[in-house]
């Protein structure tokens, strides 16, 4: 039976999500916790990051699934985290402090954007950080990849982020769209070198990217405009629908590919969009204009595919909407309960973690619970 979500239970968000047997794993924005949503569609707390502060909001940016354990990519978080789900256990990899300076800025708050794996090792792709960090997850150990900047320096327009949250693999290479230069980056699976292929777009730089038969669709990132680039590098902008506009500096996170289709997934823009790859016909699944009502955060979180269907992460409603083929499908909800809120402050509590009071650890509670 599932357990009630009280009125004065808050809502969570996170920035990824991964399904393993069933259920969802994420870390939660707004503290410091790991969760898995079990199939019965409720939150579990399973830990704290170790040494990461518990009142930390957005720790980290992406969480991968590999081998029984999951791999935390550091947004704010000073470390590389895993979490074995047969030990239940935390190992932190401390990520080095950057010693070089480039056109794009370090900050601290803002270090990866994405992790992908490939072949056993975990490529944590860097939104501020100066470098493309390799963990090798066999070996446990990490390596800095930096020859890529200097192949986009001079084409870079502005600071705050080198890549955004999305990537492709084409032909053993990993593809990613510059968010601070009109670029796209290539690193070899084979040879482990880079290339750069430069795509005129007016210095607005890309978000989502997908590969599709030697064909790249881009979401341009300020703009949100779609395009087509195809082999031989011509740009074919598609035809957005009417009434589509971007509300500030990013028009998508990413693409998602589905039987057929891509999905645009919204972060300002005020359409979640689908795009048909054979025809490139686009067509708009939800309009966030009724939700969004004045408010300035971004639409979605996060969205990801489970089960031949879109889930995405509703920052504006505080659910997560689901999508089949045929439209609009489902609302979960993202409410805490009385049983995580009791195992997390007990967590806390036995181990020593300070705990601040705020929305999700009360006094009344934490002493109800201790």
């Amino acid at each position: 039976m599932k357990e009630k979500a009280f009125q004065d239970d808050p809502s969570v968000s996170f920035e990824s999500c991964c399904v393993v047997n069933g259920e969802r794993w994420f870390f939660a924005n707004e503290f410091n916790a790991l969760c898995c949503m079990n199939t019965n569609d409720e939150i579990v707390f399973k830990g704290v990051a170790p040494g990461e502060n518990d009142s930390s909001i957005y720790l980290f940016a992406d969480i991968k699934y590999f081998d029984n354990k999951i791999f935390l990519i550091p947004r704010g978080a000073s470390a590389l985290i895993v979490y074995d789900i047969d030990l239940n256990t935390f190992k932190r990899y401390e990520i080095e402090a950057p010693s070089t300076t480039n056109k794009n800025p370090y900050i601290d708050y803002l270090k990866f954007s994405i992790g992908v794996i490939h072949e056993g090792k975990l490529y944590m792709i860097p939104r501020t950080y100066p470098a493309i960090v390799v963990f090798d997850i066999r070996n446990e150990s990490l390596e800095y990849e930096t020859d890529w900047i200097e192949l986009i320096n001079d084409h870079i327009f502005e600071g705050e982020a080198f890549f955004w949250s999305d990537y492709s693999i084409s032909n053993n290479e990993l593809v990613l769209a510059c968010a601070n230069s009109d670029c796209i980056v290539r690193r070899s699976f084979v040879t482990n070198e880079y290339s750069v292929q430069h795509v005129l777009n007016d210095n607005k730089g890309f978000s989502g990217i997908e590969i599709i038969d030697n064909h790249m669709f881009l979401c341009s990132r300020k703009d949100g405009q779609i395009c087509n680039v195809d082999e031989n590098g011509v740009v074919n902008k598609l035809c957005m629908p009417e009434g589509f506009k971007v509300e500030r500096i990013i028009g998508f996170s990413k693409l998602l590919k589905l039987n057929g289709f891509l999905y645009a997934i919204p972060m300002w823009s005020n359409y979640f969009l689908r795009i048909n790859i054979n025809n490139s016909q686009i067509e708009v699944v939800k309009n966030y204009e009724a939700e969004r009502q004045g408010n300035e955060e971004v639409a979605t979180c996060c969205a990801w595919i489970e089960n031949d269907k879109v889930y995405l992460d509703n920052n504006l409603a505080h659910v997560i909407d689901v999508y089949s083929d045929h439209g609009f499908l489902d609302v979960i909800e993202l409410n805490t309960n009385c049983i995580f809120t009791k195992s997390r402050i007990e967590f806390m509590a036995e181990n020593g973690v300070i705990i601040h009071e705020n929305k999700f650890n009360s006094l009344d509670k934490f002493l109800s619970y201790i």
